[in-house]
């Protein structure tokens, strides 16, 4: 036994590049699977982190029901129900503007709370302060990187703005440390400043003494959460009341990301599997003389698979240790990347995982390791000694067997049966993703059958071609388990990267689609104080060519008694110049122009071509919509097909917006610039005029569009790492099967060199298999990436997510020319052992 054991460990040592491709392949599967397992539990802890940072420990609020006009409401008594809550703190919310030390309005939060309640819901630590006593009537705490950059101090004034005839000076009593209130957050690109009033003085000054606008709650018990939002509807009956935020939710939005990285996952096990598989048959052929010799000694079966396993298991331990380690990695830079955009820039202190998933992780690598491996060598240790020692072990031919073939169809029936059978929530999502996975399977099934025609039909043309050489090398391939490998690899590899490659244009397309569809140079949003002088004073500009008022509202309207409002994104046009500034293309009308008319004129509007599917809606069809102010019935003038919302999107009036939603967000101000003036020069001047404005934002058009490619170059990048992560190991996997191909055959070279063919010729035959390959591979990824592209934008749509994908000819023939280098590549170290192929060695028993 030792010295069975001193052999595979010196095997370990020599063959050093093998080593390295059978511990890469395990440490990319497992990191890949850390990776995926952990992403989603770790930007949700993150993302709760930040929520919590400015609701604290509150569970439920309860806010203005939908028939409240008042926007306050009083604190009631809450009788048996107070026994399941641990604190009801009663807060008042509004914002107001502060004239900053760059001379510009700033929006500030007013946020008025009892100190008392502050400390028991989200506590704040004090860096200075005149004490508690002081913070009553027109007092104010503010953060220290506010103060910091305004300049101010303790004991200072600040003008604080409540409207034009309205402005109210507050003493900073207290400054506090950089957390929960007073951490900074970004919204419009502009930072969101939150400042603690008291809360009575508030309230006195928004004319509702004693109310609230705002109630939050802490259960005694957070797994009877549902129970106790339900027992306080009962005594807040007419008012809203829901969970804060659920972790749940947010852990479901984030499986929308922890999808496309296990169906990474798959692709890259996949391979994986077949790169240690295959190592392991070179392994194996490599060490038949040796373990002949072992076992003619005296050495048994159990004693040579267990040492051949336990080398297997040695790697499965080393790669899953880097693995993990890789895998940490990995999730560390997916999370700084997408931190960065989805927090705005805030910074993660910690990425917190389940242990259990580091557990799950590292046992995978072995369990990777251990299987992949066990298949070649029980193989092995059925050869009987004799036959090792005489060398008259069957190569890599074998009867077809036609199971992998009926495995193949029932794979395919559930790739297409699946999706279909669950076609709803979020189980849509998951199925689609497994048809997909099911659909390579099948492929796989299928590809000795698929090669073997491909060689059938290509036959004739290589003979034509290359001649008898070219007629031997393709014969060579029929049948050959190898070549059939070489296939999957690059199939699957090959497939995985076009297919990334062409989402990440797809995504590129839509994002530049959206902002073709938008005419105009400069975008601005206003309070809803604006006028049509605030118009005119922009048009004073120099430089200004035109300028157009709209307005916007999201999640608009209810719909056959759902929640969820109906249209995502709802615009109201204000002139029959819309289409001037918004080039949308109304579905079956000539004049466009008639139909803005007409929505102009009533309850009309303009739907996507999303809400005309999912509702079944049709031109001219009245529909009753909810508007919070009752129900009115719209009419349905014409569809749209519009990247906005991703079809679910609308137009109306901008007069059926204010008179018939609650909630809307302030006008909107679009505008071009006229040639020759620099369009950013044109945004500072904007501003200049806009100062006096409460609120206002100004963007170019061309400065968000790459705001908007930036951020979603960060998904596609991390995605496509893993691709080319799946792709090395295929091609690493490509290098073996070539490896395992020609010790199965150095028999048959000999054969050849013995009948006088050449070593130019034999080299010339294995370039003309690796070619074929490469072409068999390129043909059957090119087609597996068509029918990959065809499932995915169907699970996409399921998920509301509508871009479009399309494989170009470019593409596909950048495919082919990689999947044949890959190849000629690999077989370069075979080209050099096949020349030295010894007749004598190789035939000497014969």
């Amino acid at each position: 036994m030792g010295i069975l054991v001193k052999y595979t460990l010196r095997n370990i040592k020599e063959h050093k590049f093998r080593t390295f491709l059978i511990l890469l392949s395990i440490m990319l599967s497992v990191g890949l699977f850390f990776a995926s397992l952990s992403i989603s539990d770790a930007l949700t802890d993150i993302i709760m982190e930040n929520i919590k940072s400015y609701i604290g420990t509150a569970e439920i609020y309860a806010g203005p029901g939908r028939f409240n006009e008042t926007g306050s409401i009083k604190m009631k008594e809450l009788g048996d129900v107070s026994s399941e809550v641990e604190y009801a703190i009663g807060v008042v919310e509004n914002g107001v503007q502060y004239r900053n030390v760059e001379n510009k309005n700033q929006n500030i939060g007013l946020k008025g709370y009892r100190l008392a309640d502050l400390q028991i819901m989200n506590p704040v630590s004090f860096t200075e302060t005149l004490g508690e006593s002081e913070f009553t009537g027109k007092a104010l705490i503010v953060g220290q990187a506010f103060a910091k950059k305004e300049g101010l101090e303790l004991g200072d004034y600040m003008p604080l703005k409540f409207s034009d005839e309205d402005i109210k000076r507050f003493k900073i009593v207290a400054i506090a440390e950089n957390k929960g209130f007073f951490r900074e957050n970004l919204a419009f690109g502009e930072k969101n400043t939150e400042v603690i009033v008291p809360r009575e003085t508030l309230s006195r000054f928004l004319g509702s003494p004693n109310l609230v606008n705002t109630i939050y709650f802490k259960s005694v018990d957070d797994t009877k959460l549902d129970e106790t939002i339900e027992k306080l509807k009962t005594v807040y009956k007419d008012e809203y009341v829901d969970v804060m935020i659920s972790k749940s939710e947010i852990k479901s939005e984030m499986d929308t990301i922890r999808i496309p990285f296990m169906f990474m996952l798959i692709l890259v096990v996949l391979i994986s599997v077949f790169i240690i598989y295959t190592s392991f048959k070179v392994i194996t052929f490599e060490r038949l003389p040796m373990l002949g010799t072992f076992r003619s000694i005296g050495a048994t079966k159990k004693m040579t698979d267990f040492i051949m396993l336990a080398e297997a298991t040695i790697y499965g331990i080393l790669g899953g240790l880097f693995g993990c380690a890789l895998g940490y990695g990995m999730l560390s830079l997916v999370i700084g990347l997408m931190s960065s955009k989805m927090l705005n820039g805030a910074a993660v202190e910690r990425i917190v995982y389940p242990p259990e998933y580091m557990m799950l992780a590292f046992a995978f690598g072995l369990i990777l390791s251990f299987g992949s491996a066990l298949v070649p060598i029980i193989k092995t240790s059925r050869i009987p000694v004799k036959e090792i020692l005489l060398n008259i072990i069957e190569g890599t031919k074998k009867k077809r067997k036609y199971l992998r073939y009926v495995i193949g169809v029932i794979l395919g029936i559930l790739s297409i049966a699946l999706p279909i059978l669950m076609a709803e929530g979020m189980m849509a999502a998951v199925s689609g993703g497994l048809g997909i996975v099911l659909m390579i399977f099948a492929l796989v099934c299928f590809v000795p059958a698929l090669s073997d025609g491909f060689i059938t039909v290509s036959e004739r043309f290589f003979g034509a071609v290359f001649g008898n050489i070219g007629l031997l090398a393709v014969k060579n391939m029929r049948g050959n388990k190898s070549t059939y490998d070489n296939v999957i690899l690059l199939t699957i590899g090959l497939a995985s990267m076009m297919t990334i490659s062409i989402m990440g244009s797809g995504i590129k397309d839509d994002t530049l689609e959206y902002f073709n569809v938008r005419t105009y140079d400069v975008e601005v949003r206003v309070d809803s104080s604006s006028t049509q002088t605030t118009v005119q004073r922009i048009l004073s500009i120099d430089g200004i060519q035109d300028t157009m008022l709209y307005q916007e509202s999201y999640r608009a309207f209810n719909y056959n008694g759902e929640e969820k409002g109906f249209i995502r994104q709802l615009i109201g046009a204000d002139s029959e110049r819309f289409l001037n500034f918004f080039d949308y293309d109304i579905l079956g009308h000539d004049n466009d122009e008639e139909i803005i008319k007409e929505v102009l004129s009533g309850k009309k509007l303009i739907l996507g071509t999303t809400l005309r599917d999912r509702h079944n809606l049709k031109e001219g069809q009245i529909i009753e919509l909810d508007t919070g102010r009752g129900i009115r019935e719209y009419e349905v003038i014409g569809f749209i097909k519009t990247k906005d919302a991703n079809g679910d999107f609308g137009i109306t009036s901008k007069q059926n917006i204010r008179s018939d939603l609650k909630q809307f967000w302030g006008l909107r101000m679009v505008m071009k610039v006229k040639p020759g003036y620099e369009v950013e020069e044109m945004v500072e001047k904007i501003e200049t005029k806009l100062k006096n404005l409460d609120w206002y934002h100004v963007q170019s058009m061309e400065s968000q569009k790459e705001m908007f490619l930036e951020s979603n170059s960060t998904i596609i990048i991390i995605i496509s790492a893993f691709s080319v992560a799946t792709a090395l190991i295929g091609s690493i996997g490509v290098m073996n099967n070539f490896l395992v191909s020609f010790l199965a055959r150095k028999k048959a070279l000999a054969i050849y060199a013995s009948v006088g063919m050449s070593k130019k010729q034999r080299k010339r035959m294995i370039l003309i298999e690796s070619i074929s390959g490469g072409i068999m591979g390129a043909c059957f990824g090119i087609i597996t990436t068509q029918l990959m592209l065809m499932r995915v934008t169907g699970l996409l749509e399921k998920v509301e997510i509508n871009f479009n994908m399309e494989l170009t000819l470019s593409a596909a023939g950048m495919g082919m020319l990689g999947a044949v280098l890959v190849c000629l590549l690999s077989s370069l170290s075979i080209l050099r052992r096949s020349g030295k192929v010894s007749i004598i060695e190789e035939l000497r028993y014969e």
